[in-house]
């Protein structure tokens, strides 16, 4: 097996490409048009790091609405297909239109002075948070009372997949994991030629998910 690890924007393109044949990226919509997936880990974002002098890291968990007039720190769009667009959808669902927007840098460095200066926030998981708890108070996490927002680090591949791409599968399967059924591929939509996949080579090629949430900070 080779690997390599680049943006999950990157390995959309290599996928339908044919470069590569499985790889790991976030998802944040379930299932996934065109694609076989199967999730791994549950990342569902749980509540939201605060500057630590705001007002709101007082109260044990926020609503998302109270949120409205802090700068909302995200993602970038590029780098995690579909996962910004999700968020801002469940965001609206759960009462909360941000105002004010900024895309995150990318280290991390310059993303907690953000929040630590005092009028941005960002989404988090609960993995994510675990540093917050117990480093420095110039950024807390709080949970919110809504409902958490789905997010999945999960295997993705096309159709008629090779017999070691379906081994590979496999093993992810036994070696367990979000445990539900996973999506099937669905046809090519319009537009889009199914093609003819080439024969399998003798390597699977795999993409690594970059250490990176697409909900919290740089890790």
């Amino acid at each position: 097996m080779r690997v390599s690890s680049q943006t999950d924007g990157e390995t959309y393109r290599a996928l339908r490409e044919r470069t590569v044949d499985v790889g790991s990226v976030f998802v944040a919509r379930w299932p996934m048009p065109g694609f076989g997936v199967h999730r791994l880990i549950d990342c569902a974002t749980t509540g939201v790091l605060l500057p630590g002098s705001h007002p709101l890291a007082a109260k044990p968990a926020v609503r998302l609405a109270e949120l409205q007039t802090l700068t909302w720190l995200h993602s970038a769009s590029q780098r995690w297909p579909g996962v910004l667009e999700a968020f801002e959808e469940a965001l609206q669902d759960r009462g909360l239109v941000p105002q004010r927007r900024r895309e995150r840098p990318k280290d991390a460095p310059s993303h907690n002075l953000l929040i630590a200066a005092g009028e941005t926030w960002a989404l988090a998981s609960e993995a994510i948070a675990a540093p917050y708890r117990t480093s420095s108070p110039a950024i807390v996490y709080r949970p919110f009372v809504e409902p958490p927002i789905p997010c999945w680090l999960a295997l993705v591949w096309l159709p008629e997949a090779s017999a070691a791409v379906q081994q590979l599968i496999d093993a992810a399967r036994r070696d367990g994991a979000v445990g539900d059924a996973d999506a099937t591929a669905r046809p090519a939509r319009t537009g889009e030629a199914p093609g003819r996949r080439p024969s399998a080579p003798p390597t699977t090629r795999a993409i690594a998910a970059r250490p990176r949430s697409p909900t919290a900070r740089t890790r």
